[in-house]
């Protein structure tokens, strides 16, 4: 009786610990599933903000030019639900349209971000080659030959550009050089110059003795940047480039392009 008392302690003993292991192994699950709910939630919530900010950007240019929030790519603060959200909106006349631009204004803004001249000759050719229709090269330009020859799976686009993140592609183009200029273009404007009272500080320097490609036009197209925090972490972030139609039929504005940036859209210092 006394062996038979043993085992059954044992067991017992058995039982409980294997209890014990299949609780702590639920609790823990529970916990991280409820870490994830909490999380799709704070990601649902910030993506719902981002697309409230676009929303609230495209509202507010249909307002009069005297109340309307500065379009220059300054930073516009709010709180939408628990999310911390800043906008900046700019008119895309103020950028250089690498479709519509001539050869000496495309060379221009390479110097402007930080291109040497040989290379500005280079990369505005390239540029020219990319987005024409033909196969005959600049003089300093790049057709299919030479992007084989640089051992690129791609040739020569010979059409315009679809996206400014294009420019990545073209021979010659460097990630830093990319990163420099890439807010101050855009395909959108259908310009050949630019709208100066839009324009930043890299694009005025660019038109420095190009007085003959100022336009007065500010169009309705619009580049809108969102980004949204919560509790201090960046949760979603959008850069959208919106026509305003000022219609008031149908839909009050048209999204031409929608993505979600690699990059961090504002410096950590822009804070509320």
């Amino acid at each position: 009786m006394r062996r038979q008392a043993g085992i059954a302690l044992v067991s017992v003993l058995w039982i409980v610990a294997l209890l014990s292991v299949v609780a702590t192994s639920l609790a823990s699950s529970v916990r991280t599933e409820t870490r994830l709910v909490a999380n799709t939630g704070r990601m649902l919530q910030a993506q719902f903000a981002v697309e409230s900010g676009v929303e609230l950007a495209a509202l507010n240019l249909m307002y009069p030019q005297s109340v309307q929030w500065p379009v220059d790519g300054s930073i516009h603060s709010m709180v939408i639900g628990e999310a911390d959200v800043r906008i900046a909106t700019t008119n895309v006349t103020g950028k250089v349209d690498i479709n519509a631009a001539p050869m000496p204004l495309i060379r221009s803004l390479l110097v402007a971000a930080g291109a040497d001249a040989d290379t500005a000759d280079l990369l505005a050719d390239a540029i020219m080659d990319w987005r024409d229709r033909d196969d005959m090269r600049h003089l300093n330009g790049a057709e299919d030959t030479d992007y084989r020859i640089a051992g690129l799976p791609w040739g020569a686009k010979d059409a315009p550009f679809d996206s400014v993140e294009e420019l990545r592609l073209v021979l010659g183009m460097t990630d830093a050089l990319y990163a420099s200029m890439k807010d101050s273009v855009t395909v959108f404007s259908g310009q050949s110059g630019v709208n100066l009272q839009h324009a930043s500080a890299q694009v005025v320097a660019a038109m420095a003795g190009l007085e003959n490609l100022q336009v007065n036009s500010s169009g309705t197209v619009y580049a809108v940047q969102v980004e949204a925090r919560i509790d201090g972490t960046i949760a979603s972030q959008v850069e959208a480039t919106i026509n305003v139609t000022y219609s008031g039929l149908g839909k009050p504005f048209q999204v031409l392009e929608w993505h979600t940036p690699l990059e961090r859209l504002f410096p950590e210092e822009a804070t509320l």
